[in-house]
């Protein structure tokens, strides 16, 4: 699809004689200088059409369609969260980065903003900031298929399967928002009601650091694993963990920055033979600790040992596992012990 040639529900329908091909309302800031497009142009009339789905309005209102082309080459749109208050101000961050005017400073494709999406889908309650980190540094993922089609046409099919899931969910925002005051959520910390938003810190290694260091990081990352296959709990990424565990933050601080309500903590300590894991679940929206248990093992014994801590940790935050969820964490990644030394 050409965003440049999609026609505004506003427009006459009609072709406007000219040099420039299209629908003006949609068109790019490059479009507009005649410079190089590619899939940010895009980016760009996706925020366009997403900007008018959330607040039913024009981002560049101008008295003709050639004064708004002009107007977004020179000017930023203003935000769709000072057009509308109850939007919230994450979401309306997101639709300003694909209006930046400069291509390289919106999202670099499609899959980054539809990752942004999803994360503010998942915690309504995240901050505009917390979101920006995430692309800080822009993640490149391998295409898993290709599409066998002349120059680049799959570019435009992407295009048009990404208008329809934004507008899809632009919809579902729309319909939803009479029925959610976010104002009565506690700003940055998502309600328990809203779902289980869980943060795993690393565990603190006590006693003989070079024998348990492995075991503390291997049993962090399996639990981590384990909770991330599961649908009812949205997990923090380890990244951003380790970013505000390095800032020395107080727990509501940093589940606030997290965007969680649900702080996973803890120890391990022992020795080469013998080591005791301790962990406890801190209920960010109180400040209380609502579970804490020591379990002890031995080093050569560190994958049951694992186990145990899921199964009570699962039980701890009440979740029910579907059978789909099961299948997924009851694949273990290695049954070796050894490979935790690597």
């Amino acid at each position: 699809m050409d965003f440049g040639l999609a026609r505004s529900l506003g427009d006459t329908g009609m072709t406007q004689t000219g040099a420039i091909v299209g629908t003006l309302e949609y068109m790019s800031p490059e479009q507009a200088l005649g410079s190089t497009l590619d899939q940010r142009s895009d980016i760009f009339s996706v925020g366009l059409i997403f900007y008018e789905l959330l607040t039913g309005k024009a981002p560049y209102e101008a008295d003709t369609a050639i004064a708004s082309l002009m107007k977004r080459t020179r000017e930023e749109a203003r935000s769709a969260s000072d057009v509308d208050a109850s939007i919230p101000r994450s979401l309306s961050a997101i639709v300003s980065r694909c209006l930046e005017r400069e291509p390289a400073n919106r999202y670099h494709s499609s899959v980054e903003l539809l990752q942004q999406l999803t994360t503010w889908e998942a915690n309504p309650n995240i901050s505009a900031e917390t979101l920006s980190k995430m692309i800080s540094h822009p993640i490149v993922r391998t295409s898993r298929f290709s599409l066998d089609l002349p120059g680049k046409s799959w570019m435009w099919i992407a295009g048009a399967v990404l208008v329809i899931a934004l507008a899809t969910f632009a919809g579902r925002t729309l319909l939803n928002r009479t029925g959610t005051s976010y104002g009565e959520m506690a700003r940055g910390i998502p309600s328990l009601k809203l779902g289980k938003y869980v943060a795993i810190l690393p565990l603190k290694k006590v006693g003989d650091e070079k024998a348990v260091g492995y075991v503390a990081d291997g049993i962090g990352e399996a639990l981590a694993a384990k909770l991330f296959q599961l649908k009812e709990v949205h997990l923090a990424s380890s990244d951003s963990v380790d970013k505000a565990v390095a800032r020395d933050l107080p727990l509501s601080k940093l589940a606030r920055e997290l965007g969680v309500n649900l702080v996973l903590q803890g120890s391990v300590q022992g020795s080469s033979d013998n080591l005791r894991v301790t962990l406890g679940l801190d209920d960010a929206t109180t400040g209380r600790r609502v579970w804490s248990q020591d379990f002890p093992g031995a080093t050569g014994d560190v994958l049951a040992l694992e186990d145990q801590i899921y199964a009570t940790v699962a039980s701890a935050l009440e979740l029910k596992p579907s059978d789909e969820d099961l299948v997924c964490v009851d694949a273990p990644p290695t049954e070796n012990v050894k490979a935790y030394d690597l």
